[in-house]
């Protein structure tokens, strides 16, 4: 008789979880995220914008592409660029984090959003979107991690998908993958 599994770990924007951090100091909690996910999934909670040392309530950031370089810069106050302390943090949590599982990120967000943070120019217009920078910095070290935002779980099919990547990772890591 094998023993079950432990639930796999799934870092999770705090934000999800009814947790106050975000910029203008309110959450964005999800029914799913907090409900039949949480019974299948450890969280292991993250907002790298608090993280970094940015407060609650706090200015806002955007991600803006300047002579090739990727910035996260304050909206109202362009002298503030926090990308490189968001991409410190994911690194250093990359090195804590190799048995993690999945990712359930907050859309859109400068640090956090997976593929749909919208993009700026210099100058403050739309060029598109991208990843946040936490987010972009997770995938570029770990290329399978499953990773999904908060939107696309309110598809039952991609949901599904997420959840069955999320056990095939804790399967392959506990050596049941084979």
């Amino acid at each position: 008789m094998t023993a079950a599994l432990p639930r796999p770990r799934v870092l999770v924007s705090r934000c999800l979880l009814g947790d106050r951090v975000r910029y203008d100091g309110g959450d964005r909690r999800h029914d799913a995220v907090c409900g039949v996910l949480s019974e299948l999934f450890e969280w292991v909670p993250v907002c790298p914008e608090v993280e970094v040392g940015l407060g609650v309530p706090r200015p806002p950031i955007q991600l803006v592409l300047r002579q090739g370089e990727l910035l996260a810069r304050g909206v109202e106050d362009p002298g503030l660029e926090v990308g490189e302390a968001l991409r410190r943090h994911a690194a250093s949590c990359a090195e804590r984090l190799g048995d993690i599982c999945g990712c359930i990120f907050k859309s859109r967000s400068p640090s956090c959003g997976p593929g749909d943070t919208p993009l700026f120019d210099a100058d403050g217009q739309a060029q598109g979107v991208t990843s946040g920078l936490f987010a972009a910095s997770l995938r570029e070290r770990f290329p399978e991690l499953p990773m999904i935002s908060e939107t696309q779980l309110d598809d039952p099919g991609g949901r599904e998908a997420f959840v069955q990547r999320v056990f095939a990772r804790q399967a392959k890591f506990s050596g049941n993958g084979q």
